[in-house]
């Protein structure tokens, strides 16, 4: 709301730690299918292939973007997501998650 009042003040937003639980998620559940929502159809795709079209599109819309949003953070905290979770598996520590239902994903 903020930023409709006075354009000139940066807002920080939360879509930096969000893409930062996406990455994490697919290191997690990397065969996981998801559904997708797309021209009004409903599909249903595996996590990985729907995080490396989703990181594409944050790489073409970043080359092009004019600087209101801060694509980059995007993936910044998508790639911190999927390193913290990596370094944290090989810690042994296994996120609270059932072993049956890591063995299911």
């Amino acid at each position: 709301a903020q930023h409709l009042v006075d354009k000139d003040t940066p807002v920080v937003g939360a879509s930096g730690a969000i893409a930062g639980l996406m990455g994490a998620y697919l290191v997690l559940f990397p065969r996981v299918k998801v559904y997708v929502v797309l021209l009004m159809a409903r599909l249903k795709m595996r996590v990985l292939w729907y995080m490396g079209i989703w990181v594409g599109m944050q790489f073409l819309i970043a080359a092009q973007a004019d600087g209101e949003v801060a694509w980059m953070v995007h993936l910044g905290g998508f790639f911190a997501g999927v390193m913290c979770a990596l370094f944290l598996g090989r810690r042994g520590l296994d996120f609270f998650i059932d072993k049956q239902v890591r063995t299911k994903a």
